[in-house]
């Protein structure tokens, strides 16, 4: 009998090779419980299962199990016995994509080696739950609970199994498809501001009160070419930042080395308020508001709280 679950194991395997793309064959060792009313005592299974998945969820499938000299609670004699059935499986997805519970039905037919008295051959319908652990994309382990009814006894079997299944075709159906020709984005060319230099300045001397330090790099701004050179003359300042209790001057804010840069002519100042005395930070001075609220733009890029003040 072991020969005919090999050669039957053979069978299977090669229908639905030739006629599957995806599929599984399984492997499983049971345990069949009869009920007290059976003439059948209770036994170990052996069997294969071969399923083709006709769609993500659902799969059709060929069930043989075979009992090896399963008792006759009312004789001494011995029989083996030959399940087979054709059913369908429902796979339920879960957020945990490696257990897959699953549900099957189907009908199929005993076959007694040697019938006597009440043991005899006949159809049946069968039902049952399970689970799968997927390793791998290749195997898994599973374990189910089938009720076996019988039609012409009306006696129900009970078989509990473990099984290893493997699982061919996963390479086919995860590859993607991929298109004949792809279509070529059209090349974009990137906007590029260009940045124009400001008139050269002659060595000018940028004063803060307490030091002279002499600029004489040449500057690249954001202002128009035609820029009006400014005479550093007048009353008219634009005033980009005011603090207490700190000293502009001992600090290396990032704002005086742009001011470097945009070759803009500042100085801090320490005017009293209130009785209290604060830290200034101007640029100019400029002869007229005009001139001054001509940079006023450039200098709110920087500070945009910047504004114009007239000093006597």
């Amino acid at each position: 009998m072991k020969a005919n679950i090999i050669i039957t194991s053979i069978l299977l395997s090669s229908l639905v090779n030739l006629y599957a793309q995806d599929y599984e064959v399984s492997t499983n060792i049971g345990y069949d419980t009869t009920q007290q009313s059976s003439p059948l005592d209770h036994s170990y299974s052996y069997g294969i299962r071969a399923s083709k998945y006709l769609n993500k969820n659902n799969a059709i499938g060929i069930i043989y199990n075979y009992m090896d000299k399963v008792g006759d609670k009312n004789s001494s004699k011995e029989s083996n016995i030959h399940r087979a059935s054709l059913n369908i499986t429902h796979d339920f997805q879960t957020k945990n994509k490696k257990l897959k519970p699953y549900i099957f039905a189907g009908v199929g037919y005993e076959y007694i080696d040697e019938e006597h008295n009440e043991v005899l051959s006949q159809p049946f319908v069968d039902y049952g739950v399970g689970i799968k652990y997927q390793i791998n994309d290749s195997f898994n382990i599973s374990a189910d609970m089938q009720a076996i009814h019988k039609l012409d006894s009306s006696d129900i079997d009970l078989l509990s199994s473990i099984g290893v299944g493997m699982i061919f075709g996963q390479s086919e159906r995860k590859k993607p498809k991929q298109p004949s020709k792809v279509a070529k984005l059209p090349t974009l060319k990137p906007k590029v501001e260009k940045k124009i230099e400001a008139q050269k300045p002659h060595n000018r001397r940028i004063t803060i009160i307490k030091r002279v330090v002499h600029e004489t790099k040449p500057a690249v701004c954001i202002y128009p070419k035609n820029k009006p050179t400014p005479s550093y003359r007048g009353k008219y300042y634009v005033q980009l930042m005011t603090v207490f209790k700190t000293d502009l001057e001992s600090t290396r804010l990032p704002i005086f080395r742009e001011l470097k840069e945009r070759d803009y002519h500042y100085k801090i100042r320490y005017p009293i308020t209130n009785g209290k005395t604060s830290s200034t930070l101007v640029v100019g001075p400029y002869q007229t508001r005009d001139e001054a609220k001509f940079y006023l733009a450039d200098l709110k890029s920087l500070k945009k709280d910047a504004y114009i003040i007239k000093l006597k």
